[in-house]
């Protein structure tokens, strides 16, 4: 008597085998074999200094994340204080966009910024799907002196790619006028590529709103011959990132801002002493608990301690609110008086309390930023067969970061 499979279990194993085909990266309708990934999804860097127009570079370009949004812009401060990941398309063909913190940016160091360039950087690098096709460097061109951080920056960024790498970095200038001609602005070109901009592969002027010269710079990027950066090089062989080329400009630079963050740390942490015997004198109805012993703020719980001053005004203001706003239903000139002098007290207590604690937050991230640059970082290299997922769509979806994206099948051979 024939023997006929039970239905539930051939239905359970092709669920299972499904399944196990999507992680190894086999589409369950192709016939055999798996998919071997070429690196043929460009990805380009974009670098600069903090607010020199980096997002709006991406942005002109059509750039969009992984929710489908474009960069945020802003033309009174720097925005972008992570890294993002920005899909476009150029003809026909899609490519991912890093838009990175600027250098030289007042809220973080230059040794963070670098940090969080070079994870994406060995990311990317040890992604068969990814290949490095080079970097745009902006820069805006009406700031007329090469400041002393354009010259810390612009030797990070040589650190990071190295000769070979820089013959693929492009300098975009920003801020020319529509029809990118301006004597001054010529004259400023010609000094920076003489004095500072030597070994690029070129420049291209952009002037707002303009979509056409973007597209040329990603066009130039993608005509040369990718070169792998020496920031991966000389991590990748297990150096770590305070003995990379990159790391030894950095470093220095965050020691000596660290001798004097430790200095504005210990007067914050005094200043905050200081708050709380003030923050203990305020009186309302619902006065919270004592502050923490002022012998205790030096010790490395401080955090902690910040955490409890802070519940403590937050409560006092909220308390001295409601105190006003009965004083004001019982219409008592004088209780009002008292209870908006309360109130006013407890939220300037709260302003300097943020002001203070973000000097001292400023000094621990510093220090820690110099702590890790000195481990090494290390991301393992993903196969060939299990880095992605072959969608019955005809799509593919690949991980960078924290990112998802989805690209035409056309990218793919099996």
């Amino acid at each position: 008597m024939a023997q006929h499979p039970d239905p539930r279990k051939t239905k359970e194993a092709n669920a299972s085998d499904f399944k196990e085909s999507v992680v190894r990266g086999i589409s369950h309708r192709e016939t055999a074999g798996n998919v071997v990934v070429q690196p043929v999804i460009p990805i380009i860097f974009v670098m600069g200094v903090s607010g020199a127009g980096k997002s709006s570079f991406i942005k002109a370009l059509g750039g969009k994340d992984h929710k489908g949004n474009p960069p945020e812009t802003s033309s009174i401060e720097s925005v972008t204080h992570e890294v993002g990941v920005y899909k476009t398309t150029l003809g026909s063909r899609e490519m991912l966009l890093i838009d990175t913190p600027g250098f030289e940016d007042n809220k973080t160091s230059n040794l963070k910024t670098l940090q969080k360039i070079c994870q994406y950087i060995l990311q990317v690098a040890n992604n068969p799907a990814f290949i490095i096709h080079g970097a745009v460097y902006v820069h805006n061109i009406a700031t007329s002196r090469w400041t002393a951080g354009d010259g810390r920056t612009w030797d990070i960024l040589k650190a990071l790619c190295g000769n070979a790498a820089m013959g693929n970095v492009i300098v975009a200038t920003t801020r020319w006028p529509a029809d990118h001609e301006d004597e001054d602005f010529e004259m400023l070109e010609k000094r920076n590529l003489e004095n500072y901009w030597e070994g690029i592969l070129g420049t291209v002027r952009l002037s707002k709103k303009d979509t056409h010269n973007p597209k040329t710079v990603i066009g130039k990027l993608l005509q040369v011959q990718p070169q792998v950066f020496q920031a991966h090089q000389e991590l990748s062989n297990g150096r770590t990132l305070s003995d990379t080329s990159a790391g030894r400009i950095a470093i220095p630079e965050a020691e000596q801002e660290l001798i004097k963050a430790k200095k504005e740390k210990e007067a914050a942490l005094a200043g905050l002493v200081q708050v709380s015997l003030k923050a203990e004198q305020l009186h309302s109805q619902n006065a919270p608990p004592r502050p923490p012993k002022t012998n205790e703020w030096n010790a490395n719980n401080h955090k902690r301690e910040m955490d409890a001053l802070l519940l403590r005004l937050q409560s006092a203001t909220h308390a001295n609110q409601a105190q006003l706003q009965k004083m004001i239903e019982r219409g008592s000139q004088k209780g009002i008086q008292q209870a908006q002098a309360l109130r006013n007290e407890s939220e300037e207590l709260l302003k300097e309390y943020y002001q203070l604690r973000r000097k001292i937050e400023s000094a621990d991230n510093l220090e820690e930023s110099i702590t890790r640059s000195r481990m090494r970082t290390t991301f393992p290299s993903i196969s060939r067969e299990n880095m992605a997922d072959i969608l019955t769509g005809g799509a593919i979806v690949v991980q960078l970061g924290f990112y998802i994206f989805y690209f035409s099948k056309s990218y793919w051979v099996t």
